[in-house]
């Protein structure tokens, strides 16, 4: 197996930074486990039930396997590169079944896909309130998308619907 030498491989949190530079995620070409055993804190620590759990694995850049477990609803989500992605139900009272989430892995987004989805933000921990800040350029970004179809110099409606479930 390619990938069996773990003494390879990276191993990192997601609130792990290269030294000097927090911008700068430790993804080189090693394989790399990323790994937030609890993502969604926020949310967790005030018993709103939207966290996770979340694994993934990247080869030379590029994720290859994602695994997502959401405990309150005792659901595991999963994707593996050029097959799809699936949900799995593993709920004690059902018989354990894999949903795939898309009908088919290499189907392309028609040209309106945006106007019929949900969007969903994070807000992120830095929050000043000054020109060019994180949070400016999220605010304008939740504008276009939330603004009538046409609006904003023809930037707005991009999407059905707005949701923010993190910060």
């Amino acid at each position: 197996m390619a990938y069996a030498d773990t003494t390879k491989h990276r191993f990192i949190g997601e609130e792990t930074y290269s030294a000097g530079s927090s911008k700068e995620y430790l993804i080189g070409n090693e394989p790399t486990w990323c790994v937030d055993p609890l993502d969604g804190t926020v949310n967790y620590t005030h018993l709103f039930p939207m966290f996770c759990v979340s694994i993934a694995f990247i080869v030379s850049g590029k994720p290859v396997i994602g695994v997502i477990y959401q405990p309150v609803l005792d659901t595991t989500y999963s994707a593996l590169s050029g097959h799809g992605a699936f949900q799995d139900d593993s709920h004690p009272t059902k018989r354990s079944k894999r949903l795939p989430l898309v009908n088919s892995p290499k189907a392309p987004l028609p040209a309106e896909a945006p106007k019929g989805c949900i969007f969903s933000c994070e807000w992120g921990k830095d929050r000043r309130d000054v020109p060019g800040s994180n949070l400016g350029r999220k605010v304008d970004s939740f504008v276009n998308m939330a603004t009538e179809i046409g609006g904003r110099g023809g930037r707005g409606g991009m999407v059905h619907g707005v949701r923010s479930l993190g910060r």
